[in-house]
């Protein structure tokens, strides 16, 4: 009898390995000084885009959305923006505290599972008010907001606006719809799983106590086994719930990314148009004579071929050629940082000391000097232009990486790449998600994008790419 006994307890012990493998919740120490960093820095990033938002309440009040005449409803990405990252950073905070006590219990619990999943849909609406403003900023024709007409009839936006309007309700609340079903059925299924854990755990510290009969012990090891399988059958229900969450929401993203980079590459079109022709307005005009002179003699040879230069020296032409080329785009590598302009306008007053990069200016001698003016004018709104073409370009570029990341992680849930439950636990699954979210987040939308949002606030405006209305008039040319 002794030895049934002592049989049945060995069992209940290896069963209780068992059981505890699975729910233990053990990351690696690098997991843990991530999460500790990202704590740490997601309420720095937070008080940026807060700080950002002062300057734009204090001039034009507090608003989220307005509806202009022609029934477009416009975001105000100075307030929205930093709503919706406030809330994600106190849910995120709120995970995070959560998760640490759970470490010292190895266990995870209801709050912090279902606390890291509803971070997610906030975190779309950040993403989807940036791509509205973009969208919203889109121009009809590539000749941009200089085709206004004064009589208001057009919204010169790309799409209607029932179009955008439509888009917007659907962003905002599709995370919710789609998700927030998917995250109460987690939030039950993770309840009853630590709700059975428990009464496996009660029983298994009875029969330590060794004051059990085996008869007993015995029924107590086949509930736990019942149980055990009851656990197995939620954890499988949960992990089909977080890849149905994830799909969908990589299915999100990856609408947003193509109407991200739709709208950056229509508002591109229309820069690179008006650079073009700002950059003809400020060439260099060729005299009348000199263009005579020059089709005159378009009939004599304009270069002499020495035949007695031996053949290499067309190679030495061109690797002379390639490296001019290489040094000129070297040197054209600081054009194509991103830049803060500090002049309240694209129209700026033109200087009196002329850079290097206008010295063709000094050319203009016999001009009158309202038409220098007008060249030196245009000239600085040509470089505005072209600064402001790379500032966009950047944009798309950082947005884009963050959008890829988080696409590339729902992937990576949605087809079960950690092979849960054969390799890793829904322990390791949410301390991943956790994790690589986050912390995705705070070093690319957080901190970078919190620290331009702030130098742009308190820096003097720049005019978007529509002219004024009490500046452009009509004519009849």
């Amino acid at each position: 009898m002794i030895a049934t006994s002592v049989n049945y307890t060995a069992q209940s012990v290896a069963l209780h390995q068992l059981v505890v493998k699975v729910m233990k919740l053990d990351p690696p120490e690098v997991v843990l000084l991530m999460i500790l960093s990202t704590a740490c820095l997601e309420p720095v990033a937070g008080f940026l885009y807060v700080l950002s938002s002062i300057p734009a309440i204090r001039k034009e009040g507090f608003w989220f959305m307005k509806m202009d005449k022609h029934g477009l409803i416009r975001p105000n990405i100075r307030t929205l923006i930093p709503m919706f990252v406030l809330i994600y950073v106190g849910l995120s905070m709120a995970t995070f505290y959560c998760f640490r006590k759970d470490l010292k219990k190895s266990i995870l619990s209801t709050a912090t599972v279902t606390l890291s999943l509803t971070t997610y849909p906030f975190m779309l609406c950040i993403g989807w008010t940036k791509i509205w403003n973009v969208l919203t900023l889109i121009p009809r024709h590539k000749a941009g907001l200089a085709m206004r007409r004064t009589n208001g009839d057009s919204t010169l936006t790309y799409f209607k606006p029932r179009t955008l309007n439509i888009l917007s309700a659907f962003f905002y609340t599709s995370p919710f719809a789609y998700g927030g079903p998917l995250i109460y059925l987690i939030t039950v299924d993770v309840i009853d799983i630590n709700h059975r854990f428990r009464d496996y755990d009660d029983a298994f510290s009875t029969i330590m106590t060794g004051k059990l009969q085996p008869e007993t012990v015995l029924k107590l090891n086949i509930e736990a086994l019942t149980q055990l399988a009851s656990m197995r059958q939620l954890g499988d229900k949960v992990l089909l719930f977080s890849r149905l969450i994830s799909f969908g929401y990589c299915l999100s993203v990856f609408v947003l990314l193509c109407l991200m980079l739709f709208g950056y590459h229509r508002i591109l079109q229309s820069v690179r148009y008006q650079i073009r022709i700002f950059h003809q307005a400020v060439e260099p005009q060729v005299p009348l004579s000199l263009s005579i002179v020059s089709s005159g003699n378009n009939s004599s040879p304009k270069t002499v071929v020495d035949s007695t230069s031996p053949a290499t020296s067309c190679g030495e032409t061109t690797i002379l050629k390639r490296r001019r080329k290489s040094l000129k785009t070297v040197l054209r590598f600081p054009s194509w940082l991103p830049a803060f302009r500090p002049d309240p306008d694209f129209l700026q007053k033109p200087s009196a000391n002329l850079t290097s990069d206008n010295l063709y200016l000094n050319s203009l001698n016999d001009s009158q000097p309202w038409e220098r003016n007008n060249r030196a004018i245009v000239y600085s709104q040509w470089n505005a232009l072209k600064k402001y073409q790379v500032n966009l370009v950047w944009q798309a570029f950082c947005i884009t990486i963050v959008m890829v990341c988080f696409m590339v992680m729902d992937v990576m849930i949605s087809i079960n790449y950690l092979q849960i439950p054969t390799r890793h636990t829904l322990a390791d699954l949410n301390w991943f998600t956790v994790c690589i979210a986050n912390a995705t987040w705070v070093w690319t939308m957080g901190i970078p994008f919190g620290l331009a949002a702030v130098i742009v606030a308190y820096s003097s405006p720049i005019t978007a790419l529509r002219e004024k209305a009490d500046v452009v008039e009509e004519f009849d040319y």
